[in-house]
């Protein structure tokens, strides 16, 4: 990518919202859509921050798919899709233990290695361990991922 073709669609000045960054830069991702992560260090005339950046030409579809993310609206922005399908992603997964993150992660894998779509989400991240860190799935396959969950945790309970 260019610099000189790249918009910013989220921008944040504490260093702790990298890990927002990294979130929504696995949605695009996941959309097709290229984006990278841009540090900027702090100078004496401008305070520093991370940077989410893409193409000028998707960042209209960028934007819009990060806000229905947040917003849990369906995430298809094909209108002549079948309206019956429901494209939200649905919390199976929430913690704001010490160790969230990891736990997460672990839930995350897990699910995608079942085969499931899954994105970690994590929210008021500067005040873990009160912040919450949440795993989603498309609303169709939440049955499926609470089974895959009740399945492991039974499994790891047995010795």
């Amino acid at each position: 990518m260019n610099d000189d073709s790249l918009v910013t669609i989220f921008s944040a000045k504490e260093i702790s919202a990298n890990a927002e960054a990294e979130v929504l830069k696995s949605l695009l991702d996941s959309a097709g859509i290229e984006s990278i992560i841009k540090w900027i260090p702090p100078t004496f005339q401008k305070p520093g921050g991370i940077r989410l950046m893409v193409l000028d030409t998707v960042a209209e579809e960028a934007s819009q798919l990060i806000r229905q993310a947040q917003e849990g609206e369906p995430t298809m922005s094909d209108t002549a899709q079948d309206s019956s399908s429901d494209k939200r992603m649905v919390n199976v997964f929430a913690s704001s233990n010490h160790d969230a993150e990891a736990e997460a992660e672990i839930v995350n894998a897990l699910l995608s290695s079942s085969g499931l779509q899954s994105m970690i989400f994590r929210q008021n991240t500067e005040a873990l361990p009160a912040g919450v860190v949440e795993v989603r799935v498309p609303a169709e396959e939440v049955e499926s991922a609470k089974r895959i969950l009740a399945a492991s945790q039974q499994g790891g309970q047995q010795q």
